[in-house]
Parts: structure tokens; C-alpha cells; sequence
């Protein structure tokens, strides 16, 4: 009868607990690496998704259409008789605002052809007096809309 050798046996503990620390960690680091690089593939796909004019008309004919018209707001620009008019709602001290503005600016240039109208609104009750500055200035320089709002958007504001 072979005799228990307690060192041999501690060796065989000790080579098992390695292999399944091992197995253990490769399991847990496997699917780390693997989010790592599925992340930027997942952003890459949804960027390419949002930017195909097929989803962006899909999107847009099941958003809920909101009536507008020239009395809703004065700040209008571009051709203001087009029967294509764009209406924004957009707030002087918004930076994705702003960065909307260049955009549409870049659009009238490309496409002259349509209209824009914006209509105000603010983040705080305390800064609708620079909504009413901007209508007034609108109001007073009708040929200039586009270009006071460039103005604004580009420097008027305080940071």
C-alpha cells in the first residue's frame, strides 16, 4: 500500500491552486479587453448609423410635428419666402447653440434657398433681458440677423 506523503501532497495543492488562479484571472481579464476595443467599434457603428440620410428621414417623420408660423418669432433669416423654413429653438448662451448657428450658417451658403426662423429661450429667468436685447437688435437691423447672431454667438456672450 503506498504511503501518504503529506510534502508531495502540499505540492500538488499548491501547483492546482496556481493553474486555477490562472484560469481564474484569464476569465476575468478576457472580457475586459474585449470592452476595450468593442466600445470605439460600438461609438464608430452608431456615428455611421446617425450620420445615414435613410435613418435621419426615418427619425424625423416619427418625431411629433410642431406648428409654426412668421408670428412666432421675428429673428428670421435666409430666404424668409422659401417654403422651406427651418424653426430653432436656441438660447444665446448655449455652446452646442452656437455651434448650431456656424452649422446653419454653412447650410444657408450651400443652399441659400431656405429660411430660418429662431425662437428664444434661456436656462434661467435672469438672462431672458439678453433674449430681449438680441429681438430688439433684431428688430432694429432686419437686414443683419444672421450676422448679429454670428456676432453674438462668436464673442457676446459672457464666459
Amino acid at each position: 500500500m503506498p504511503t501518504f506523503d503529506f510534502q508531495e501532497a502540499l505540492s500538488l495543492i499548491f501547483i492546482g491552486s496556481c493553474y486555477a488562479a490562472m484560469v481564474l484571472g484569464i476569465n476575468l481579464l478576457v472580457p475586459k479587453f474585449t470592452a476595450d476595443r468593442l466600445i470605439p467599434f460600438l461609438r464608430q457603428s452608431l456615428s455611421s448609423m446617425k450620420a445615414d440620410e435613410d435613418v435621419f428621414a426615418v427619425l424625423l417623420k416619427r418625431q411629433p410635428f410642431h406648428e409654426t408660423n412668421e408670428s412666432d418669432s421675428s429673428i428670421r433669416f435666409g430666404n424668409i419666402d422659401s417654403p422651406l423654413q427651418l424653426t430653432i429653438l436656441t438660447n444665446p448662451y448655449c455652446y452646442p447653440c452656437s455651434l448650431m448657428h456656424k452649422r446653419i450658417e454653412g447650410l444657408l451658403q450651400k443652399n441659400p434657398n431656405i429660411g430660418v426662423q429662431y425662437i428664444l429661450s434661456s436656462f434661467k429667468e435672469e438672462l431672458n433681458p439678453t433674449n430681449k436685447y438680441l429681438l430688439a437688435e433684431c428688430l432694429a437691423n432686419t437686414h443683419n440677423i444672421a450676422q448679429i447672431f454670428a456676432d453674438w454667438f462668436e464673442k457676446g456672450k459672457m464666459r
